[in-house]
């Protein structure tokens, strides 16, 4: 029995280890998405003059915080089309060499 207890404390100590990691990586992230909400609140709150966009015959008046939103938005969509669009040809080329 004495040589079994070695094992169970370094296991706890093990589980105790990885629950503090764990909290304090909770801590970190926390601290990101409240200084992220902070950064964009701030810049939302900084540019609230209204800015024209136009395109082609067509025009938009919006809060500058409000555009950056959409292209940021935008910008998400299309990089995730490009990304699993190339995903899908790199998949398509290796799965035809290894046929071949």
């Amino acid at each position: 029995m004495l040589a079994n207890q070695p094992a169970r404390r370094k296991t706890s100590t093990t589980k105790q280890l990885k629950q503090k990691e764990e909290t304090s990586m909770r801590y970190i992230y926390m601290t990101l998405i409240v200084g992220a909400t902070i950064i964009v609140l701030l810049f939302v709150f900084e540019n609230t003059l209204s800015t024209t966009v136009s395109f082609f015959s067509a025009s938009v008046t919006l809060p500058l915080s409000i555009i950056v939103l959409a292209a940021y938005v935008m910008g998400i969509l299309t990089g995730g089309v490009v990304v699993s669009s190339l995903r899908a040809l790199i998949h398509g080329a290796t799965k035809e060499q290894s046929q071949l």
